[in-house]
């Protein structure tokens, strides 16, 4: 057996060994009440089409442009939206990150010849800048809670593919290493778990995501989750949580989308040096009907149209897409690890970025045509959300059915075709007979004696 089998393998066994060992809620203990969607808030227009979007606890950094020659970057109130500090820093930005303290913004962008770093305050005052003589393809950056900046790109018909690591000393970027040469088509995104000492990189042209040791370069493990299309072969949208948007208390863990409707929650396992595959969900976001996917200017690459976004502890999960006019909002249950959905957002157009403040007061969606970011609050009477109100005893049997193993759609108190369809395979295989309609909490109480052994 090949060594990818291998690895394949044992993502299936892991898989398979995590909902076997999955905790299962008792009528006693099942206490778990997902968040309620955020709401609308408001709403700011700007003079430049927004691309990027960034949030720290504090403030919201927006960035975009018209062209290589026009950047612009303004930092926003978080509640009202309104412009505290603007500028134009004479590069057109391509991606922002925030540090762990919240002081200081790296930003990557392109200056009609090359790529830069830049390092500004939070008040947007230059403190550095380091062109890297050469272009990165679609740069990914991201920071840990020790200042090392991960810059991550693909390869196109004028650039380099690129994963380099550079290291914020106050308001310096000091290079440290680059990464080996098998990302020869080069990555879509890399994240650094400091704790475990980890790199986690998103192939550029398909559809998996491998772990590396940080300081040898080692592959250590490599997942890759199987699509409903198993002909779709494009690399997945991740969005990583390693710890440095939450001050180095997160675990590494990845939300990561096929490119179709499913999502699933991977954690790595440090002990195991494997990628545990906690919940796999599908999504179903109202899409606009003809859409179609984007191929990447001067690759081969196509460009990924979900958006995900998470706050520290996977309270509040954004799931959207390029191609919709809906955020679905999920919650991860920390008994169990399953993907709870509990509402959706509308949006005035198509987004094409979305962040969540990092506790998860505030989110936003940045609208691709209305040249806008709109802003979405907890917990807001009157909310412009839509929650779904479920049952509490369907979600009981949801989550009972996820853990052993026969649930596969989401959690949300609601009988759907997923839970119909677990309900037919339990009732065809033990013979019993299961009226989840009529009777919820006398079907928990024989799905519980029925797969007492399970």
């Amino acid at each position: 057996m090949s060594g990818s089998n291998l690895i394949q393998l044992s993502v299936t066994l892991a898989f398979a060994t995590a909902l076997a060992l999955s905790p299962c809620p008792s009528l006693a203990d099942d206490i778990f009440v997902p968040e309620s969607p955020l709401s609308n808030g408001t709403a700011k227009r700007f003079d430049f089409q927004p691309t990027v979007v960034a949030a720290s606890d504090r403030f919201l950094v927006v960035a975009g442009g018209l062209d290589e020659k026009d950047g612009h970057i303004a930092i926003l109130d978080p509640q009202t939206l309104s412009v505290i500090h603007q500028i134009e820093p004479r590069l057109l930005v391509e991606d922002i990150v925030v540090n762990a303290n919240g002081d200081k913004l790296v930003l990557a962008g392109f200056n009609g010849v090359s790529t830069e770093l830049a390092v500004y305050t939070d008040q947007l005052e230059e403190l550095s800048r380091l062109d890297l003589e050469r272009l990165v393809g679609y740069p990914q950056l991201s920071i840990d809670d020790d200042g090392i900046v991960a810059l991550a790109g693909q390869k196109t018909a004028i650039a380099s593919p690129a994963l380099s690591f550079y290291r914020l000393d106050g308001g310096e970027l000091v290079w440290r290493r680059d990464f080996p040469s098998e990302l020869k088509y080069g990555s879509r995104g890399a994240w650094i778990d400091t704790k475990s000492k980890l790199v986690l990189v998103n192939n550029a042209t398909r559809p998996s995501v491998t772990a590396y040791d940080f300081n040898s370069g080692r592959r250590v493990a490599t997942l890759q989750v199987q699509s409903e299309n198993s002909r779709d072969l494009t690399p997945y949208s991740v969005f990583g949580l390693v710890g440095s948007e939450c001050g180095g208390s997160a675990p590494a863990s990845l939300l990561i989308s096929d490119g179709s409707s499913r999502v699933s929650l991977v954690d790595f396992d440090p002990l195991f040096e494997s990628f545990d595959v906690k919940a796999a969900i599908n999504v179903r976001l109202r899409l606009l009907p003809g859409t179609r996917l984007e191929t990447l200017k001067d690759t081969s690459s196509v460009k990924p149209p979900a958006l995900l976004a998470s706050v520290c502890d996977q309270s509040v999960i954004w799931v959207a897409n390029s191609f919709s006019n809906e955020i679905a909002q999920f919650s991860r249950n920390p008994l169990t690890s399953d993907l709870e959905k509990v509402g959706s957002l509308g949006l005035p157009g198509l987004p094409n970025a979305i962040a969540l403040q990092p506790k998860g007061l505030y989110g936003y969606a940045v609208l691709k045509t209305a040249k806008s970011v709109v802003s979405f609050q907890r917990s807001a009477a009157n909310s412009g959300a839509k929650p779904i109100v479920g049952d509490d005893k369907i979600r009981e049997i949801q989550r009972f059915l996820s853990a052993k193993g026969y649930l596969y759609g989401s959690i949300d108190g609601l009988v759907g075709p997923s839970t119909v369809k677990a309900l037919e395979v339990i009732g065809k295989r033990y013979g019993v007979e299961l009226d989840v309609r009529s009777d919820p909490a006398a079907t928990l109480d024989k799905l519980k004696t029925t797969l007492v052994d399970e």
